[in-house]
């Protein structure tokens, strides 16, 4: 071809170049259109395209330019092999399906030498990528050869590292001989040594005694690869040089390497056993201790009580069964209720309490005082809360009666001072009353002076100062004098319940209509003589216990006694006044 044919066919394969690239493309690879880099790819075939063209048209280029278009579709790792000529095929076609007859038939011995360059380089290119993957395959494997031994040389120091850090004993042993393979550092503690040498490749049956070395044969000739795990099993290990340890242990026999071993972890619980010892000797000095003292003792957790001593089951009347479902403030009387929850609310896991005293109802119905305390304590690793009650209840009798006495006593004062200050009957009987409801629990009270001339009482005074028939002054005749003073002289005539009385006497009647339901009469006797009635009222029945009774009498014992001092005073008194008078008539006489 002339010049002008190969400027036509340049211009030409310059026209399609974007075409041809496109299509050998889709040549090399079928599927570039479905994977990652397809443009970029696209772009170095246009490139490579170009340099075909200069290739094709300029023929003193060598197969060097063919050749390095070959290794350069090889670097980009397409097309491969069974697709390179099925690609070149489609480069040829595309290239001489656009020209003339002529000029294709011209172009041909051109092309193929671009086809034979195309394939030439890009077969020495697979061949060199393929002889350096085959290196690099090599050399990794090398690295990997040295980084698993490097690493189980790792694996293995910070095992050795990791059994020594446990806080038990490791052994790893040969099942046949019994040699110690491996150590740890709590297993050479336990086997008194601190030097692996002393124990390494030594026999387990050489550290105990010669009486349990066929026990030790015999439990590793027992030992199957087959066999779990063990559970913890417990024994006593007694050493070469005489001391006991007891151990709790489990083993395994293992196939990790050529040889089996036996994997035994074990830990010493030696100071356990003693601290179990310990503990059940204080434990059996607790009971006997608790199980003696005249004390309640209650000792619960969060889940309720779980022991209760004797004492405390004689003071309530009820078991532990029993006081593991009642409420605790379900025994205490109401007027010391509120002082008990208030108590328990300010309860905390870290202090004792301080003592408190408070009032029970036991089983029986018994009303008794007692005072309690609480003390957190640590028991079997757990916080536990310790009470301890006692009865006080005879110290609070004694008490309460050392009070009502001093009370008494301040009353008598009372009582003393009216007769002496006042003189009077009125404020003398006033005073009683107003302090006798302190001694003696009453609605109502009275004090009632005897008139034996007209067979009559008439009313000192009354307590409290309320709406009542019974007022001051009022005058009551009684019928049947003698049967009454007779009943006073033999002591305090006293009814119970005036419900139960069926024929009440019209005074009876009157009392009852004001809701008095029980009431108690005391004579005031004086020198055998009786000069008043002390009279008590409750609006509840069988109100006056032997006690308030007995209260009653002493009171009135010595209300009769002012009484009647203040009553000789009087009559001193007039008596005086009278030779005061015959006195001053006396002297009128003689004046005259």
């Amino acid at each position: 071809m002339d010049d002008d044919e190969w400027s036509s066919v340049e211009k030409i394969l310059r026209k399609r170049r974007q075409d041809i690239a496109q299509a050998w493309y889709h040549a090399i690879s079928p599927a570039a259109d479905h994977t990652e880099g397809t443009s970029e790819v696209r772009a170095r075939l246009e490139i490579l395209w170009d340099h075909a063209v200069e290739f094709l048209l300029d023929e003193t280029l060598g197969l060097n330019m063919a050749e390095a278009i070959g290794g350069t579709l090889a670097a980009l790792d397409t097309p491969q092999p069974d697709t390179l000529g099925r690609s070149l095929e489609t480069l040829a076609v595309e290239i001489l399906g656009g020209l003339p007859a002529e000029q294709a038939v011209g172009l041909q011995p051109r092309l193929a030498k671009l086809q034979g360059g195309i394939a030439t380089g890009h077969g020495r290119a697979a061949r060199e990528s393929i002889l350096s993957q085959q290196k690099a395959i090599h050399s990794e494997l090398l690295d990997t050869r040295e980084g698993v031994e490097r690493a189980l040389r790792t694996s293995e120091a910070q095992f050795r590292q990791l059994i020594d850090l446990l806080p038990v004993g490791f052994l790893a042993v040969a099942p046949g001989s019994g040699r110690i393979l491996m150590a740890n550092r709590v297993a050479l503690t336990t086997l008194r040594s601190s030097d692996p040498e002393e124990v390494i490749g030594k026999a387990t049956f050489d550290f105990v005694r010669p009486e349990q070395m066929d026990l030790a044969r015999a439990y590793f000739a027992r030992l199957t690869p087959d066999q779990p795990a063990s559970e913890f099993s417990e024994d006593v290990m007694e050493l070469q040089d005489g001391s006991v340890r007891h151990i709790e242990f489990s083993s395994r026999l293992l196939h990790a390497t050529d040889e089996p071993i036996v994997q035994i972890v074990f830990r010493d619980v030696s100071d356990r056993k003693r601290a179990e010892a310990a503990l059940r000797d204080s434990e059996q000095k607790f009971r006997t201790l608790a199980e003696v003292t005249p004390a309640g003792i209650l000792i619960t957790d969060r889940n309720g009580p779980f022991y209760a001593n004797p004492g405390l089951e004689i003071l309530t009347g009820y078991s532990l069964e029993e006081l593991r479902h009642i409420d605790w403030t379900e025994l205490v009387e109401g007027e010391t209720l509120s002082q008990l929850r208030s108590f328990l609310d300010a309860l905390d896991d870290e202090h004792p309490t301080l003592p408190i005293e408070f009032k029970i109802r036991t089983k029986s119905g018994e009303s008794k005082w007692v005072t309690t305390s609480w003390r957190p304590i640590e028991l079997c690793g757990e916080r536990v809360w310790m009470n301890t009650t006692f009865d006080i209840s005879p110290r609070v009798e004694i008490e309460e009666k050392l009070r009502a006495y001093a009370k008494r006593l301040e009353l008598f004062g009372e009582i003393d001072r009216a007769g002496i200050l006042a003189r009077s009957k009125h404020e003398i009987a006033l005073a009683t009353l107003n302090s006798i409801s302190e001694l003696i629990g009453c609605d109502r009270a009275s004090i009632t002076e005897v008139d034996a001339a007209n067979h009559s009482h008439a009313v000192l005074a009354v307590a409290p100062q309320v709406q009542t028939t019974i007022a001051v002054g009022r005058t009551f005749r009684l019928e049947h004098w003698k049967a009454v003073m007779d009943n006073l002289k033999r002591g305090i005539h006293y009814v119970a319940d005036l419900d139960h009385v069926h024929a009440r006497t019209p005074l009876q009647e009157e009392i009852y209509r004001e809701g008095v339901r029980s009431y108690l009469s005391v004579p005031l006797s004086s020198q055998g003589k009786i000069v008043g009635v002390l009279n008590l009222g409750s609006f509840r029945p069988d109100a006056f216990s032997e006690n308030a009774q007995e209260t009653a009498r002493e009171v009135a014992r010595h209300v009769a006694i002012v009484l009647r001092n203040a009553q000789l005073f009087a009559e001193l008194e007039s008596s005086h006044q009278r030779l005061e008078e015959l006195s001053r008539q006396l002297v009128l006489v003689q004046e005259a």
